[in-house]
């Protein structure tokens, strides 16, 4: 029996070449096709994005005119294209005015001529008896209590005196009270815890002691307790103390 030859021959290098330049171009016009592609649908959205979609249904009708206008004279397709819907205005409801209702007048009862009433007189204020201002010196009225001393206080080295105001003490700005004074100096008068920083100004000379209260710039319980206080005088001997002058502005 004859056995079969079996060819070995391969491919040549000239044709494989062919072969590759073959598929080189293939792959060129598939990668241009695919690149024009991509750059129109881009050039498409960049449009629809910066003119927000307007004019997109207008421009598509108007291409499908072009390539209906040779068929126009054989169809009608003026029923194909939608209808640019007109906004009609909505009238404006008229509101109904509410009917106003007159104010009715309700007549006062009139009282019978026998009935009439005689109308109390309003009762007076009965003023309330001032206090008596204390003389001596030149104490303005109605500034001390009546029972603040303003005759003489002899004392040795130590003593605790009244000095009271009256209400209307209250409202007034300032208050001076002056005294005059015999014998030993007075040292210092003590005794203003209660006033707190609203103690009174004192000035001390050798022969005379001044008190200043600054009533504007203290508060309401500093006032209150302003009323009634006991200065306590102290000097280095026989002191002989006796209130001169009050004044209240």
């Amino acid at each position: 029996m004859k056995k079969m030859s079996i060819s070995k021959r391969g491919f040549t290098l000239t044709e494989i070449i062919v072969v590759v330049a073959i598929m080189v171009v293939v792959a060129s016009a598939a990668f241009v096709g695919i690149a024009v592609t991509i750059n129109r649908a881009n050039d498409t959205s960049a449009r629809l994005q910066r003119e927000n979609g307007n004019g997109f249904e207008k421009d598509a009708w108007t291409a499908v005119d072009n390539i209906t206008e040779g068929a126009a004279k054989f169809f009608d397709i003026s029923n194909y294209k939608p209808k640019v819907p007109t906004n009609t205005p909505v009238p404006t409801s008229t509101p109904t005015p509410v009917p106003t209702q007159a104010p009715t007048n309700t007549p006062v009862p009139t009282k019978a001529a026998g009935n009439t009433n005689t109308p109390t007189p309003p009762p007076t204020n009965t003023p309330k008896p001032t206090t008596a201002p204390v003389t001596g010196g030149g104490v303005q009225p109605g500034v001390l209590s009546s029972g603040t001393p303003t005759g003489q206080v002899s004392f040795n080295s130590y003593t605790q005196s009244s000095l009271g105001f009256n209400d209307s003490a209250k409202n007034a700005k300032k208050i001076v009270v002056e005294y005059d004074v015999s014998g030993s100096k007075v040292t210092s008068v003590d005794n203003w815890g209660h006033l707190g920083s609203a103690a009174p100004k004192i000035t001390i000379t050798d022969k005379s002691v001044k008190l200043e209260f600054d009533v504007a710039g203290m508060q309401d319980w500093q006032k209150s307790n302003m009323m009634n206080n006991s200065p306590q005088f102290r000097s280095g001997g026989d002191t002989v103390v006796k209130i001169k002058n009050v004044t209240m502005t």
